[in-house]
């Protein structure tokens, strides 16, 4: 016997997409929400499920928040009800729960919080306050370069469940539930199946967007970005400096590797700005490079967060891929503004200013030549470093 839910609806700018979730999984995708939420035009969409459906297991969940600060633009997605078997069901009603929303500029905590707003990724879940148990849902957001990739999930270092593709390159929405309270840094996802024949090209690797834990009687998520400054991998492909381990990566597993999040002492800033677009700096600690990044013509904020308790004094900037054209005029030269660590603890920071004469600049020019020396340029023209030292006199 055929059931239906009818999901009424309204974007903010058309783009809108949300899942609608059966008993925790997606079983459908709407994109392109319209309709006029101000004027109260929902739009209807409707889902057929093969057996009977009760409310309680319907979920809505709002995945494409976006904000843009110079245009304005915000994309949020307004849900007025659901109707499950002719039956009419509130997204605003008491008995609605929600993941939380922004309020007056601050946001709000997961709970029954009768209102028809999603503006940050997240979900409704209906009759929520008569079936909501305890336990965690743990999501990650992955895809599959071949379709043939294993995922598995770890926690504590042992293996839950194994997480598959259903085809080759497509993002899948891929869940776990347990009884048990699970904080995240007990997760680990593992690419487990690599495999590479050069003869044909086939190449499996694995791509994860993103991973949370969702406790299941309040709702409240912890949700990380592998790009977060706190997320480990293993080793994750990028074209900026190839396969190796660190802090804030990104997702791209291209060998067996795995991804945690792991706890930071401290977060190292670098303000600068390249003259080319092209030029590269790198972080460097005691001789060893850290991280290096690919700096814009626009000025830019580089963040990178270590396990380990940083002096500023032991870090350099470096510029390291110097060139100069003279018949074309082109020169890679790379400006650096400030660089700082912060004491994730405590919040305290050490900031050191490029033109100030406690940091020592080598490969600057005077006016007449290049020199190492204090306080003389913030702009590296060969390749070259700047250091805080505020000790040498």
């Amino acid at each position: 016997m055929l059931s239906s839910v009818e999901i009424f609806a309204a974007g903010e700018t058309g783009t809108e997409a949300f899942n609608l979730l059966l008993d925790g999984n997606v079983v459908q995708t709407f994109q392109n929400v319209g309709g006029d939420f101000e004027s109260r035009q929902f739009e209807r969409f409707v889902f057929e499920a093969d057996g009977p459906v009760t409310a309680d297991r319907v979920e809505i969940d709002f995945i494409n928040d976006d904000f843009n600060a110079n245009t304005g633009r915000d994309v949020n997605l307004f849900v007025d009800k659901i109707v499950v078997e002719g039956n009419t069901f509130e997204a605003e009603s008491s008995e609605t729960f929600h993941t939380g929303l922004i309020d007056n500029g601050e946001f709000v905590g997961p709970g029954f919080l009768q209102s028809e707003v999603l503006n940050v990724n997240g979900r409704i879940s209906f009759l929520a306050n008569q079936t909501r148990s305890f336990g965690t849902r743990i999501r990650v957001d992955a895809s599959g370069d071949t379709g043939e990739e294993i995922l598995q999930l770890q926690i504590d270092g042992q293996a839950v469940t194994d997480f598959t593709f259903d085809a080759a390159g497509q993002e899948q929405v891929l869940l776990f539930e347990t009884d048990e309270i699970v904080d995240i840094s007990r997760v680990r996802f593992a690419f487990v199946n690599d495999a590479f024949d050069e003869s044909t090209g086939f190449d499996r690797n694995v791509r994860v967007r993103q991973f949370q834990t969702i406790d299941i009687q309040s709702g409240y998520r912890n949700i990380f970005n592998t790009t977060n400054g706190q997320v480990f991998a293993s080793e994750s492909f990028t074209d900026l400096d190839g396969v190796t381990a660190g802090l804030g990566r990104g997702g791209f597993l291209v060998t067996d590797s795995f991804l945690e999040v792991r706890e930071t002492q401290t977060r190292i800033r670098v303000d600068a700005q390249g003259h080319t677009g092209e030029e590269i700096l790198q972080i460097v600690q005691n001789g060893e490079v850290l991280a290096q990044f690919q700096a814009s013509t626009d000025r830019e904020t580089f963040f990178l967060e270590s396990t380990e308790q940083i002096n500023l004094e032991d870090l350099q900037v470096r510029f390291v891929n110097d060139a100069f054209d003279a018949e074309t005029g082109f020169d890679r030269n790379l400006t650096v503004f400030n660089f700082q660590t912060i004491d994730l603890s405590s919040g305290e920071r050490e900031i050191a200013w490029t033109l100030e004469s406690d940091v020592f600049g080598s490969g600057v020019f005077d006016g007449q030549s290049v020199v190492d020396g204090r306080g003389i340029n913030n702009t590296l023209v060969t390749n070259g470093f700047f250091q805080f030292q505020p000790h040498v006199v």
